[in-house]
């Protein structure tokens, strides 16, 4: 436990102690400060493990712990005593919890009794941070970077890699003995746990019969202590008990096999592998500094591709290794019965390591031999790290799930409405109050009940805080605290007995009944309660600082309107940051196309008439400049559109202002142009999206055609990436035609180099693309299924009382349920219209309209700044050759434009139509990850294949009509690319006709029809079609 701590809290600061002195020491050894008599010097390596030792030895870290052996006394009695019964408020006040994990552990009750107390004393809506790390974790990082270090000064010593795998050979062989050891502990610790007893796990007071091994004194019985507080936490030692074996399971489980160490962890262990190869970059900057009256610049190259080797076998080999290493030794676990045997296994399990690093050394070699200047290094870097990545992502161990629980007994929670016999009484009792005859409705300048209605806070799943629901922790363990609807046995009882007490009249049943009819009322009449409460905010100020806000209230951000130009849909459930990203492609991508190709187009122009210089022929200034006015523009630029954003224009601190937002969110969207929904995959589960947005096509005039715009939240991702993985590109191809000239290693190295650079982000899109066709397609199964009584609600999954204060939430069903009513004549019209029309909007939105036309035009203006640079050097030529110039260069010149466009908006709308529709058919997800991101590279296939087809056509055009080329293929590509986007949907399948419920869902619903559904004669007007929207 010891070296594990000594680990966890000192190893990130000795490898920085340890890399900054390896560092400085290659650098003054450069300046020669440093003697090196024999050009072999280890100062680099030497310095980096002398302070990683000494920063191991004598750094004090300062956090603050709670460990009981020093927290709690042990020889007074009386704090002993308070101490303990305090153990439960030292848990709430500790931010983490860190299990030291041995095989000791799941046995001891006290230990899982800790970790159930730290879950349940997390606030409703907080996630527990739970960090779980083996004792011997210390032990086989120590021994690692022992045996690395030994390795390095061995290489040094010997200068052959004999020395060196003789040394690291012996300590990496007992390394691979714990922990095939580790692994077998591991699968011990499942069984334990999936048959874990309350009543069979070990405490030491019954294991003494409570009496002191001393002084015999009697002792009070722990168990009996815990068994009283599982009693009210989990409602039952059989509750706990599923709960152990099932999410503290999956849990333990999870850390201890998939995570037992961390990739930066691994990198705390493992950096001499850099310092080795700083003494290496050492001695050429030696050479650069002192040689040839200043050195040479290869001298400087080779020193920068040492480093670079070094941080590849640093942060990509050796994660690899271990990864492998580590999935291996899950497989060759099982213990044998002689021990030499076992040795011999452990021995046998080094073989594949040695073959895997042999084949990286191999790699290195293989690249240096084609690659000048040691640029072989590049190419290691740039495979080695990103196969890291995928590795460390996408290889996890096997290790079995643990999902059948144990049957529980009649009375115990099932996790569903109606499974016990209390939560049976709760839904009764709410079916009679919701049963009960409308009461007629009040204005609001009724004091009473305004007092009534302000007195009880709105939800927060459209108004609330963010973050409560998206907070981003380790560990996401499911508490009885964060429940969503189901509750268990004793929560169900506490709940009915509050729900009685809260209604023991019918005088006050009556009361709450008019309330939300009063809300609804309002609300649905599309009126604001005052002028003033109709907000809006300007999109910079939702933008500001990338859309990162401290907690707070922003209502001084929005100001008093008469109209909006959006009004901003969204799940609260769902990524923030893809949300973002699709708001600064959204609001600003227009601005920074027009910002870049203008200042491109200047470019090109002031390079043409020599303003710009352009010695050797090979600028780039019309590509530069245009990537960089690009991103000032995405960054700087302001939008000043007035659109409503929940968390902004309505009050999260004043109870009033708050009540009246809700009321008056129907008139804010009868205010505003166009409603804009941030799609993603929880978005159709939430009953809030869904009724906004049936709330916005009833507030549209008779005869409006509302205008609703879905966007995926990945699509600001994917477009960005797309742009990155353009200019990237468009750089490399300069690179290749410009500045290396007719050296043919040279391009083939600066070809591979581009298109790897480019071919993985255009992998990852790929991969991305694939995952959200499978996203619409469970969208689609989702609305054709949608039920009104079974659609997710915050106030509903918290019994309707605020995480915090307690204060009772008025229910969002019950309001929503009424204004449906009153626009669509009844719960089941309501859910038709989701069903079919609804579902065909989004499907067609999501599928055929995922990115207009335009919107990826916004992402590839590269394809055009790349010729722009190609025009400029022909009207150079035109300005400045030939007392005037020719007039075949400005022909040229303007050719090279329309070949521009014709990528740019011929080739590449094409390209991504086409490979939308692959993406769909190849939608399916392999069991296999590995298999799975080799299915989206072969997406890639048929793309490449295209465009390599337009760059043969346009070599076609250029022997057949020579400098007119571009000419004919723009008047190809372009109306091509107008009749593919025109004439090639993706084949969503169609829901035309409504399938039947399940069971429980339609008698549910039916119930809940029956409570307030009553046709309204007042109201005939049937509600608009949704097929009628334009974008």
């Amino acid at each position: 436990k010891v070296a594990t701590l000594f680990f966890l809290n000192k190893a990130r600061a000795a490898a920085a102690a340890g890399t900054g002195a390896a560092v400085a020491a290659c650098i003054v050894f450069g300046c020669g400060v440093l003697p090196d008599d024999d050009g072999s010097s280890w100062w680099c390596l030497s310095s980096g493990c002398l302070a990683y030792l000494l920063t191991m030895l004598f750094w004090r870290p300062r956090q603050l712990v709670f460990v009981d052996r020093v927290c709690i006394s042990q020889v007074n009695p009386e704090l002993q005593a308070q101490g303990t019964l305090s153990l439960g408020a030292i848990l709430k006040c500790s931010d983490t919890m860190l299990v030291l994990w041995d095989p000791t552990w799941a046995r001891r009750l006290w230990c899982v009794y800790e970790l159930a107390a730290f879950i349940r004393s997390r606030s409703p809506g907080e996630k527990p941070r739970v960090i779980i790390r083996p004792t011997f974790l210390g032990f086989n990082m120590f021994a690692c970077w022992f045996a690395c270090a030994l390795g390095g000064f061995a290489f040094h010593f010997a200068n052959s890699a004999n020395g060196g795998l003789a040394l690291c050979g012996v300590i990496f062989w007992y390394i691979a003995h714990l922990v095939r050891e580790y692994c077998r502990d591991v699968t011990t610790m499942c069984q334990h746990i999936a048959h874990f007893s309350f009543a069979t796990a070990e405490s030491f007071c019954c294991s003494v019969e409570h009496k002191h091994p001393h002084s015999k004194e009697p002792l009070m019985c722990d168990r009996e202590v815990m068994q009283r507080c599982i009693n009210i936490w989990f409602g039952g030692i059989e509750s706990f008990e599923q709960r152990v074996q099932g999410d503290l399971y999956n849990l333990l489980v999870d850390q201890l096999s998939n995570h037992m160490v961390s990739y930066w962890r691994l990198a705390e262990a493992s950096p001499v592998f850099f310092w080795f190869h700083l003494d290496n970059a050492a001695r050429e900057l030696l050479h650069f500094i002192h040689a040839a009256e200043g050195g040479e610049a290869h001298y400087l190259t080779i020193g920068s591709m040492q480093i670079l080797l070094g941080l590849s076998y640093w942060l990509g080999v050796v994660p690899i290794l271990f990864r492998v290493m580590f999935r291996l030794a899950w497989a060759m676990q099982t213990k044998c019965a002689c021990r030499l045997l076992d040795y011999t296994k452990s021995l046998l399990l080094l073989l594949p390591g040695i073959f895997i690093f042999g084949a990286f050394l191999y790699l290195h070699a293989f690249l240096s031999r084609h690659f000048p200047h040691d640029l072989g290094s590049l190419g290691v870097a740039l495979i080695t790290i990103p196969l890291a990545a995928l590795v460390w992502r996408n290889l996890p161990v096997p290790v079995p799930r643990h999902n059948v629980r144990l049957p529980r007994e009649p009375g115990a929670h099932s996790g569903k409405l109606g499974a016990s016999s209390q939560a049976s009484q709760v839904r009764e009792w709410t079916e009679v109050v919701g049963s009960k005859l409308r009461h007629r409705l009040h204005d609001f300048t009724d004091s009473h009940m305004r007092q009534q209605l302000v007195s009880m806070p709105p939800t927060v799943t459209v108004l609330g805080h963010p973050e409560i629901l998206d907070s981003d922790l380790d560990v996401d363990v499911s508490v009885p605290s964060e429940r969503p609807s189901s509750s268990s046995d004793k929560e169900a009882g506490e709940c009915l007995a509050q729900t009685k007490s809260s209604s023991s009249s019918d005088e006050e049943a009556a009361q709450a009944e008019s309330i939300a009819e009063f809300a609804a009322d309002i609300i649905s009449k599309l009126e604001p309660v005052r002028p003033d409460v109709v907000r809006a905010t300007r999109v910079q100020n939702v933008l500001h600082r990338l859309g990162r806000r401290a907690p707070g209230d922003f209502y001084h951000l929005s100001q008093t309107t008469t109209r909006l130009h959006a009004f901003w849909s969204h799940s609260w459930h769902g990524s923030v940051s893809g949300k973002v990203a699709t708001l600064f492609f959204l609001t600003k991508a227009g601005a920074a196309t027009a910002a870049g190709t203008g200042v491109a187009v200047a470019a090109c122009i002031a390079l043409g008439f020599g303003v710009l210089p352009d010695d050797d022929g090979s600028s780039w200034w019309c590509l530069s400049s245009g990537c960089l006015a690009y991103l000032l523009t995405m960054l700087l630029w302001r939008p000043r559109q007035l659109v409503f954003v929940d968390r902004v224009c309505i009050s999260q601190v004043n109870p009033e202002l708050q009540a009246q937002g809700t009321l008056s969110l129907g008139a804010i969207l009868k205010c505003s142009d166009t409603m804009l929904v941030l799609w993603d995959p929880t978005w159709a589960l939430r009953l809030w999206c869904v009724y906004e947005l049936a709330a916005f096509i009833r507030s549209r005039s008779p005869g409006e055609k509302p205008r609703v715009i879905i966007r995926p939240t990945l699509l600001g991702f994917t477009m960005f990436a797309c742009w990155f993985a353009c200019a990237l590109g468009g750089f490399a191809f300069h690179f290749i035609g410009n500045t290396i000239g007719h050296d043919t290693i040279g391009m083939d190295a600066a070809l591979f180099l581009g298109l790897a650079l480019c071919g993985v982000i255009f992998w990852y899109i790929a991969h991305l693309v694939r995952e959200y066709c499978r996203d619409v397609k469970t969208m689609c199964q989702h609305i054709a299924h949608f039920s009104f009584a079974t659609a997710e609600s915050f106030c509903c999954s918290v019994e309707h009382k605020h995480p915090h204060s307690k204060e009772p939430l008025m229910c969002d069903r019950e309001v929503m349920q009424r204004c449906i009513n009153i626009w669509f004549g009844g719960i089941e019209a309501f859910e038709q219209q989701v069903q079919s029309d609804l579902y065909k909007l989004l499907v067609d939105q999501l599928s055929n309209h995922m990115v207009s036309y335009w919107r990826l035009a916004e992402a590839s203006p590269v394809f055009f700044w790349f010729h722009l640079d190609v025009a400029a050097r022909q009207l150079w030529h035109f300005v400045h050759v030939a007392e005037g110039g020719e007039a075949h260069n400005l022909v040229i010149g303007i050719m090279q434009l329309l070949l521009g466009l014709s990528y740019w908006l011929g080739v590449v709308p094409i390209l991504f139509r086409v490979m939308f529709r692959l993406a769909w058919a190849m939608q399916t997800k392999c069991a296999c990850r590995l298999l799975d991101y080799t299915k989206s590279l072969l997406l890639l296939l048929p793309g490449i294949f295209i465009f390599g087809a337009f760059i043969y056509l346009n070599g076609f055009f250029a022997w057949l009509l020579l400098d007119l080329a571009p000419l004919g293929f723009t008047l190809i590509t372009i109306p091509l690319a107008a009749l593919v986007w025109r004439n090639l949907p993706v084949p969503v399948p169609r829901h035309n006709v409504r399938l039947p419920r399940e069971p429980e869902a339609s008698s549910q619903a039916s119930q809940m029809r029956e409570k307030t559904e009553e046709p309204n004669p007042s109201n005939p007007t049937p509600p608009p079609h949704i097929l009628d929207f334009v974008e």
